[in-house]
């Protein structure tokens, strides 16, 4: 409200609740917000994910014991991927961009699921050992 990219008001129920503040976008509001929309599909962002660090510092411990941390994140993927899978399906039809951001996300944990595959078959391959 402050940067006057919202409004706000009060509204007095009808009924027996207290009452509420609405708020409404302004027009400063909205051109904000579609800059906003825009940078965010315009310029990747890096991620820094857990994974990384455990990478990282990967030297640190047993190899058997990475290798077992790692099998659980596979898991964990695949529990990830039927949630979404499920949570895509229970809202059909989806709207194009909703259709989307479901793909995305299913495409992203695809990928960082073959990649722990990969990664556990060359540990399992390895004579490192800790």
């Amino acid at each position: 409200e402050q940067k006057k990219l919202i409004t706000s008001r009060t509204e007095i129920s009808a009924g027996r609740g207290p009452a509420r503040r609405v708020y409404r976008i302004t027009a400063k509001g909205k051109a904000a917000y579609d800059e906003a929309t825009l940078k965010a599909l315009e310029i990747p962002h890096r991620c820094y994910p857990p994974l990384q660090l455990g990478l990282a510092n990967l030297p640190s411990v047993p190899t058997a014991v990475a290798l077992d941390a790692l099998k659980k994140h596979h898991i964990g993927l695949i529990e990830i991927l039927r949630h979404i899978q499920t949570r895509r399906e229970a809202q059909q039809p989806l709207p194009y961009f909703v259709e989307a951001m479901f793909d995305h996300s299913l495409t992203m944990v695809e990928a960082e699921k073959r990649w722990i595959e990969k990664f556990i078959q060359q540990l399992e391959g390895t004579d490192v050992e800790n």
